[in-house]
């Protein structure tokens, strides 16, 4: 698959398809993630109404998503997980060849 084939691909993703696998695995990171995608989404309040990190990270996320939407996409998150250091999520939401 060409290079602009997968770019097209990853933009074309919905991302909500990954906020699971990225809420179980980002741990406490999901601060930075936020700070890095919108700082105007309030982390304090997230923490205050959700106990479990898993239930933040998923809070912020579907926040961001509606947010933003419809200027959501898979390659936004991918640049904000490199910025805060979790390639290794990034590349397991990367599209994968079919």
């Amino acid at each position: 698959m060409a290079k602009s084939s997968i770019y097209k691909l990853s933009f074309n993703i919905d991302p909500k398809e990954h906020f699971f696998q990225i809420a179980n695995t980002i741990g406490l990171d999901w601060t930075k993630l936020a700070a890095t995608l919108d700082q105007s989404i309030d982390v304090d309040s997230i923490k205050d109404e959700e106990s479990g990190i898993f239930d933040q990270a998923m809070k912020f996320l579907k926040k961001w998503h509606k947010k933003n939407y419809p200027n959501v996409h898979v390659d936004q998150l991918q640049a904000a997980l490199r910025r805060i250091d979790r390639n290794d999520i990034a590349l397991a939401i990367k599209p994968t060849k079919t």
